[in-house]
Parts: C-alpha cells; sequence; structure tokens
C-alpha cells in the first residue's frame, strides 16, 4: 500500500504568538505544493507584515484579504494605512 506522509501543526493556545510560526509554515507548505499565491486574512495589518517578511525571497504573492472599511465604526478601516502602502509589488489588497 501506498501512502504519503504529511507534518500537521498545532498549537497549545490561540493567538497572535502563533502569527509568525504558522506564517513560516504556510510558506513551506506553499514551497512544497509549488503554490505561487497565499490568501491571509489581516484586520489591522500586523498578519499581513509577518506574512510579507515570511514569504520574502521566496517568489509566493500575498492576497492581503481586510474587512470592509466601517466594520467597527463607521468610516473607519482598520488596516494601517503605512502598512498597505508599503505592501510589496507581489502584493493584493482586498477589503
Amino acid at each position: 500500500m501506498a501512502f504519503t506522509a504529511k507534518t500537521c501543526y498545532y498549537f497549545d493556545t490561540p493567538g497572535p504568538a502563533n502569527t509568525k510560526d504558522a506564517a513560516r509554515f504556510a510558506v513551506e507548505r506553499a514551497r512544497e505544493l509549488k503554490l505561487k499565491k497565499i490568501v491571509v486574512a489581516s484586520s489591522s495589518g500586523e498578519t499581513a507584515k509577518v506574512f510579507f517578511d515570511a514569504a520574502k525571497g521566496s517568489g509566493i504573492s500575498l492576497v492581503v484579504v481586510t474587512h470592509v472599511m466601517g466594520f467597527s465604526k463607521p468610516g473607519v478601516w482598520e488596516f494601517d494605512g503605512r502598512t498597505a502602502e508599503g505592501t510589496p509589488e507581489k502584493t493584493v489588497l482586498l477589503s
């Protein structure tokens, strides 16, 4: 019988402390599968920045999805404007 074994990671507790490792795992797996894009959710831009760093030099593009302007307060976009302006060329930012 033929089979393939893959590594699966589980975090003991949820939270932002896991983001850097999650980004690294995502980039590793994307490389294994020869994927060209990773889709990541980021409300404030913090997760996006971590994924930018993890994907740097990998040839992988990011698609960053934020929530809609006004989600938490009318007329307010929670995503950091400096992060949005500084997104690498190979990034698509959706809100």
